[in-house]
């Protein structure tokens, strides 16, 4: 089965994107309706403190945890609308290396070297050329990430990941369809080549340790989004507490070797349907 990834999650998948557990309040859930526009660029007016990070602007209309949303939305603008010329060029390399359907060739390609027993050797020099690209990437990456949620903050990130698999995160900036900020489909296959580009980085010595805590949100997000399966610009009520401490401790305890053994499951996680 190829699995289809449109331009929303190119966005993430192909800069290995990484975004993450604290609870929201609750939600009603309902259809969310707003006039179709064009997703602006960041203000430039935000500010930046050491201590607070990015000032979180009011948005009319938004919905879940402000510091969620603008970071996904800023995610979004500098990965994909407003990128730089250098982050152009390196998702072009990622063209012209795995073929024209980089994030399908390099999830099909991971399993490959998983069934064949030739991962992580074969998968490391598959991506070996990339080096320099997905350089770019994780830098262009980490510079969001360390904006909002800095290394004192690890559980922010992990509920930024969390409250982007559960649809509670609303953002009337966006274009309509696309204004729920979650993996785009159902099922949400972008969250494989996700996982296959941060091990691509690791593999690579690409900020490897730092990558390290991030892959299990990945799983978590991906797990979370798969029994929610959200609609777009729908607002989801939370999930239960309990629910989402119990997943949210599976996948933080886990390995690396265990998280890769759990991406061998394609489109769901094991025992989701």
């Amino acid at each position: 089965m190829t699995p289809p990834i449109d331009r929303r999650q190119v966005l993430r998948t192909s800069a290995g994107a990484a975004v993450l557990a604290g609870l929201g309040t609750a939600a009603t859930a309902t259809a969310a309706s707003a006039a179709t526009a064009s997703p602006a660029a960041p203000s430039a007016s935000r500010r930046i403190t050491p201590k607070d990070g990015p000032e979180i602007p009011t948005v009319p209309g938004m919905n879940g945890d402000p510091r969620s949303n603008e970071f996904w939305y800023v995610f979004d603008q500098e990965l994909w609308y407003h990128r730089t010329p250098e982050v152009i060029a390196a998702n072009e390399k990622l063209g012209e290396v795995l073929g024209e359907d980089p994030e399908v060739a390099i999830v099909q390609a991971y399993l490959a070297h998983r069934s064949a027993g030739t991962y992580p050797s074969g998968f490391r020099t598959l991506v070996t050329p990339l080096k320099d690209a997905l350089t770019v990437l994780s830098d262009a990456q980490w510079s969001v990430i360390d904006r909002y949620y800095p290394r004192t903050n690890p559980a922010g990130l992990t509920k930024a990941f969390a409250d982007f698999g559960q649809g509670v995160l609303y953002d009337p900036r966006l274009s309509e369809g696309q204004r729920s900020h979650t993996m785009n489909g159902n099922p949400p296959v972008g969250f494989h080549a996700w996982h296959c580009y941060l091990r691509a980085m690791q593999l690579l010595g690409i900020d490897s340790r730092r990558w390290a805590p991030i892959d299990p949100l990945i799983g978590l997000s991906w797990e979370i989004q798969s029994i929610v399966k959200p609609k777009p610009d729908v607002i989801y009520p939370p999930m239960a507490p309990g629910q989402l401490r119990t997943l949210t401790a599976k996948w933080l305890s886990r390995s690396p070797a265990q998280v890769d053994t759990a991406f061998e499951t394609f489109p769901y996680p094991q025992g989701v349907s």
